[in-house]
């Protein structure tokens, strides 16, 4: 989160972003509230070479002397990962940034805060969350469209499914219950007058579209996104189940086919 002042400027840790002006020949102080999960603090601002960004964990920054970060130049930014294990730059801190105008005329800035957690950390652009590569490669070498344990689930399909990328563990989903697996097809309904349904888990807050369609055919290009609404079910801080039922019942057409589209930005 980003204060100003005591009063709250932007809601996220992730994504977060103040324009202001600094006084001439002033100062303005901000604080950082880095959350337990974090695991990388990165920020961008666009600014004159004449203010200078000063960070500072635990305690106030001052207008000189040293600081856990001085900016140097226009337009300064920061990518540092996270430990616990070292000081400064630890999860569940408070932080504090200054904004020093050194000109004797007001300058404008603006200061974007992009933390990361463990399912949004991408350092390598890949679309897999470095910390799940580590958990199960050691390397993020790997990319989502890779099936490193030949089960004919790619990487992505792993991730999303919450399967394991090194064991060929492909499932469909136990209904009801599970909490891994591939999306589970069933029937509901009346002899006669059934419909189909499919049943899967999905990740919260993360960056993937996960799409339920249906068709007569398993031909792709016959696919067309679900009409019903979805029954959603949260199973905990990560994870929630999704029920889609298709509105065509076998009455209308007896052989319907269902899949789920997962894709990553």
């Amino acid at each position: 989160m980003l204060w100003l002042a005591g009063q709250e400027c932007c809601r996220v840790y992730n994504n977060g972003t103040v324009t202001t002006s600094i006084p001439a020949s002033s100062s303005v102080v901000y604080q950082i509230s880095v959350p337990p999960e974090a695991t990388r603090f990165k920020y961008s601002s666009t600014h004159a070479s004449s203010v200078v960004v000063r960070l500072e964990q635990g305690t106030l920054p001052g207008t000189t002397g040293t600081q856990h970060l001085i900016s140097s130049g226009a337009n300064s930014s920061l990518n540092q990962p996270l430990s616990t294990a070292v000081w400064p730059w630890q999860p569940n801190q408070t932080c504090y940034v200054r904004f020093v105008n050194s000109a004797a005329t007001a300058q404008a800035i603006t200061f974007t805060l992009n933390g990361k957690n463990a399912p949004t950390e991408d350092e390598d652009n890949d679309r897999l969350p470095d910390a799940w590569e580590l958990q199960y490669f050691g390397t993020t070498a790997y990319g989502p469209t890779q099936d490193n344990d030949k089960d004919g689930a790619n990487n992505l399909a792993e991730w999303a499914f919450n399967l394991n990328p090194t064991r060929p563990d492909i499932a469909a989903l136990t209904p009801g219950t599970g909490t891994a697996g591939l999306p589970v097809a069933g029937l509901t309904g009346s002899p006669g007058n059934q419909h189909l349904t499919i049943e899967f888990i999905r990740r919260k807050n993360v960056a993937l579209t996960y799409t339920v369609q249906f068709a007569n055919s398993p031909a792709g290009a016959s696919f067309l996104s679900a009409v019903n609404a979805p029954t959603v079910t949260p199973i905990d801080a990560s994870w929630e189940r999704v029920i889609v039922d298709d509105n065509v019942t076998t009455g209308d057409q007896a052989i319907r086919f269902g899949r789920v589209r997962v894709t990553a930005p």
